[in-house]
C-alpha cells in the first residue's frame, strides 16, 4: 500500500487517481447533488463586474436576491436584452438590478449606491473539498488529504467498476453494485416530503 497516492509513481497508483478524477466528473453529469449547491455572496461597490466563483457551474433559476433593497434581481439576462438596456440607456432610474454572466464575470447593468449585498444561489463543479482551506472546492483531487464530498460507497463501487473496465475484466457484478450504490445516494441526497393520509395536507 502506497503511503502516498498523489505522490506515487508506480502505474496502478498513477492509474486510480486519475480514475478518481474521472469517476467525480461523470458523477456531477448523473445528478444534481445537494452538495453542489452554494450560495454566491456579492457586496456592491462603485464597479459593475465582480468575478464568478472559481467552481462555479451555473446560477440556480430565481434564487437570486438583493438582500439590502429586499428586491429580486433580474438575470442573467441574454444579449439581445442587455443589448436592449444599453440602447434606452435607463441608467440607474430601475428599481431592481439587472445583471449578465460575460466572460467568467456577473455584469450588473448599473452600480447601485449606496452598498448593496446580493445572493445568489449556484451549482458548483467542485466535489473535491481542500482538507487545510474548506472554502475552496476542485473537481479534482490534489492532495491526499482532500475531501470527496460523494459518499464513500459509491465512490468505492464507481473506482472499482471503472478500473475493471481499464483493466478489460468482467464488470457485470461491478456496474450492479454501483447502480445499487447509485440510486441509493441519490435516494438519500435530499429529505424527503411527508404526504397526509387524511384530507389536510401538512406543508
Amino acid at each position: 500500500v502506497p503511503t502516498s497516492v498523489s505522490g506515487a509513481t508506480d502505474a496502478t497508483s498513477r492509474q486510480m487517481w486519475a480514475l478518481l478524477t474521472e469517476c467525480g466528473q461523470e458523477l456531477l453529469s448523473k445528478y444534481e447533488w445537494a452538495m453542489q449547491i452554494r450560495t454566491h455572496t456579492i457586496v456592491t461597490d462603485t464597479g459593475t463586474t465582480y468575478a464568478l466563483p472559481t467552481d462555479f457551474e451555473y446560477y440556480v433559476d430565481e434564487t437570486g436576491w438583493n438582500n439590502t433593497g429586499r428586491t429580486p434581481l433580474i438575470g442573467p439576462l441574454n444579449l439581445q436584452q442587455w443589448r436592449m438596456l444599453q440602447a434606452r440607456q435607463l441608467g440607474g432610474t430601475t428599481l431592481r438590478l439587472q445583471y449578465i454572466i460575460s466572460e467568467g464575470n456577473l455584469e450588473l447593468y448599473f452600480a447601485p449606491t449606496p452598498a448593496q449585498t446580493l445572493e445568489l444561489n449556484y451549482i458548483g463543479r467542485g466535489w473535491v473539498q481542500d482538507a487545510d482551506n474548506t472554502a475552496i472546492y476542485r473537481d479534482f483531487a490534489e492532495a491526499d488529504t482532500d475531501i470527496v464530498l460523494f459518499a464513500p460507497r459509491l465512490m468505492i463501487t464507481m473506482l472499482k467498476l471503472k478500473w475493471r473496465e481499464a483493466k478489460g475484466f468482467d464488470t457485470v457484478a461491478a456496474a450492479a453494485e454501483f447502480n445499487t450504490a447509485l440510486n441509493d445516494a441519490q435516494y438519500n441526497d435530499a429529505p424527503k416530503k411527508s404526504l397526509a393520509l387524511g384530507s389536510r395536507q401538512r406543508f
